[in-house]
């Protein structure tokens, strides 16, 4: 039925939502008792220790399994719905899942930014927090398309195709690899579908209206989730291409930056004296340092 039917059921029942904030208020006290054990000896390392364990392993573990099957439609795991709002209805645990009726989706790895930092985004009641988020953001996002990039791909697997002199050259030495060379041909298949699943998810989730659009770049998608995870008081600070700042499709996350008064400061320059050695000396770069919402 797809990812668009599957979005439809996303609307979380209200025993969900109730649970959901019990669990968050549990796993913050954890966190706060964590905070409290003192380091200076190896018991209270393994203490700390079990007291994450627990938070990670139980408290939040049918949450996250939640999470985990809505986000796995988006990347080719086939789930039917009435395994999902089993979930939601808590009549099924992650490893059951796993294993019987959504093959696919042990192999992938999610990552939950709510339910891995909960004291940042909630309060010790579960409810989510107007000043959440982090107090700094900083990062060297990738810098390369999520779209798979043949000849990067082949660089290191087939110097033939790598190095094709045309692009129907390659297509054609491609097209010859189930016969060819059985293994790579499944390996270039599934980084191929990997790849359409995340440009999928990035461009038709909504969790990205700024940035997912067009050939979207990582460090794109990167940016605008650094600017929805900071503080309202927070700061961003990425080094990135400088297309973020003048490129056609970043266009209205860099609006948005300019409006809202966003945007701390841009600092532009090349590679000239050869800063990232494997970058052509006169590729352009930003260093952006951004504010929260609630501190312009």
């Amino acid at each position: 039925r797809g990812a668009a039917t599957y979005a439809a059921v996303v609307q979380l029942p209200l025993t969900f939502s109730a649970d959901l904030a019990q669990a968050v208020g549990a796993a913050i006290g954890g966190i706060l008792r964590i905070e409290g054990v003192a380091t200076e000896s190896l018991s209270g390392a393994k203490e700390k220790e079990g007291l994450w364990r627990r938070i990670a392993g139980e408290t939040l573990a049918p949450f996250r399994a939640v999470a985990d099957l809505w986000l796995a439609r988006w990347f080719g795991v086939d789930l039917e719905e009435d395994v999902y709002r089993a979930a939601l209805d808590g009549q099924a645990l992650a490893l059951g899942i796993r294993e019987s009726r959504a093959p696919g989706l042990a192999r992938r790895r999610f990552f939950h930014w709510e339910l891995e930092f909960p004291d940042i985004f909630f309060d010790e009641r579960g409810r989510r927090r107007a000043d959440g988020g982090f107090d700094a953001v900083v990062g060297n996002p990738p810098w390369e398309r999520i779209k798979l990039q043949e000849n990067e791909f082949f660089a290191a697997r087939s110097r033939a195709i790598a190095t094709a002199p045309r692009a129907a050259d390659r297509k054609r030495l491609i097209a010859r690899l189930p016969d060819d060379n059985p293994e790579l041909w499944a390996e270039y298949q599934a980084a191929k579908a990997d790849a359409e699943q995340s440009l999928r998810f990035v461009q038709k989730s909504g969790h990205f209206p700024l940035m997912g659009v067009g050939d979207t770049n990582l460090y794109a998608v990167f940016a605008e989730r650094a600017l929805d995870i900071v503080a309202p008081t927070g700061r961003v600070g990425l080094l990135v291409p400088s297309g973020i700042a003048t490129d056609h499709t970043t266009r209205h996350f860099f609006q948005k930056l300019v409006d809202e008064r966003r945007l701390a400061e841009l600092l532009d320059f090349e590679n000239r004296r050869k800063v990232f050695e494997d970058v052509d000396s006169r590729f352009k770069f930003s260093i952006v340092l951004m504010t929260g919402a609630g501190d312009p």
